[in-house]
């Protein structure tokens, strides 16, 4: 069903994107992208991937980080909270510590998931801002390597991307009309996976603000807004979290965008078909756009709440553009506690048993899962 799961699992465990930037891929259910980043004798991860990866993962990472002359760790940045691309954040940790004898710092948009979730302790993060710049080393006499953090709300709230460059050299200005070594890339967490589609959105005006963001860069210098600072050249490519890199990224964007919008059509004639229902008095539930849905969607929990979430942001996007009405009612059917954990469960898997429907009343799975609403169409 998603053509980035399958071309996950054919992705090797191990390659160089370009001098300096090592892609490692953590195994799960889906496997996800971990990035190793700079040129000197310190690196920085990018995500860490599952728990059940870390083996592997170490060993890979250990074999990239001595084949490069890396001596250590300087930071590891977290894209966002989901548990694909964080469990296994204490297990580096550690194995950090046990060979080179320190910890380092981990980096995250603050979002406050619970304690009880499995998840590693959200005060052992230091807050990323926007535009905050990562040395990555020298590459090259007169070029320097850097990391640019972009907040990219919309799929989490929490959701960073990065924009890696090359700069002129701080000691050695390059010599005039030198070209610039490697071009700038974007790694663009979830925002995008693999074949140009988009992932699960949670804010869907955020989303749209974000893609438009990388769009820009992508257009170049002349077209980045101002509050961004843009690299000398535009962007190219696009590394996602889940799948290959996006090698056309404006066309993939324009694409992503315009699925989107098709998406807020048919839901919208789903919508006025569902309000002829007799049953439907007052409008319609969240949980009804999955009739629309086929079997293997609507009995699996992972894409059934994917459905469920893609569908609610769209929602809430027409609600607040005054074309759909949202009414609370309290006799919406709601779903069983065995529905409830078996979704928890995709975004906590390592929490206990007792703790995984209350875990259900975190954002963004309240708004969805424990819905007392009906949308009906403005007329």
């Amino acid at each position: 069903m998603f053509k980035w799961v399958a071309q996950s699992l054919s992705k090797p465990r191990y390659s160089v994107f370009q001098p300096g930037v090592i892609i490692l891929t953590s195994r799960g259910v889906p496997d996800v992208s971990v990035f190793l980043l700079g040129m000197g004798p310190t690196r920085i991860l990018v995500d860490v991937g599952w728990h059940t990866g870390a083996v592997t993962l170490l060993d890979d990472l250990q074999q990239a980080m001595e084949n490069s002359g890396a001596q250590s760790l300087s930071a590891i940045i977290i894209t966002h909270w989901h548990c694909d691309h964080i469990l296994a954040l204490d297990i580096v940790r550690d194995w950090h510590r046990q060979r080179f004898g320190t910890i380092p710092p981990s980096y995250k948009f603050p979002f406050p998931y619970p304690p009880k979730c499995g998840l590693p302790d959200v005060a052992t993060f230091l807050p990323l801002a926007d535009e905050q710049l990562f040395p990555l080393g020298p590459c090259g006499p007169s070029w320097e390597y850097r990391a640019r953090v972009l907040h990219t709300p919309g799929h989490s709230p929490d959701h960073a991307a990065l924009l890696v460059e090359t700069v002129p050299s701080r000691e050695q200005a390059p010599a005039p009309g030198a070209a610039c070594p490697f071009p700038p890339f974007i790694i663009c967490g979830d925002l995008f996976v693999g074949g140009g589609t988009s992932s699960i959105v949670i804010h869907l005006a955020s989303y749209y603000v974000s893609i438009e963001r990388l769009k820009q860069l992508c257009l170049g210098p002349d077209a980045a807004r101002p509050s961004t600072a843009s690299p000398a050249q535009p962007v190219t490519v696009l590394i996602p979290s889940h799948g290959e890199p996006l090698r056309n990224p404006l066309s993939d964007i324009d694409r992503v965008r315009a699925a989107r919008v098709d998406r807020e059509r048919r839901l919208l004639e789903q919508l006025e078909q569902l309000e002829k229902d007799p049953s439907a008095v007052g409008g319609c539930t969240l949980r009804d756009f999955l009739g629309s849905y086929p079997p293997q969607v609507r009995k699996n929990p992972f894409l059934a709440t994917g459905a469920l979430l893609n569908a609610h942001a769209h929602l809430e996007k027409l609600v607040a553009e005054g074309r759909v009405v949202e009414t609370r009612c309290d006799n919406v059917p709601q779903f069983s506690a065995d529905e409830l954990a078996n979704t928890s469960r995709m975004y906590f898997p390592t929490a206990s048993e007792a703790d995984l429907v209350s875990l259900t009343e975190l954002e963004p799975l309240r708004a969805v899962l424990r819905s007392h609403f009906r949308y009906r169409l403005v007329r």
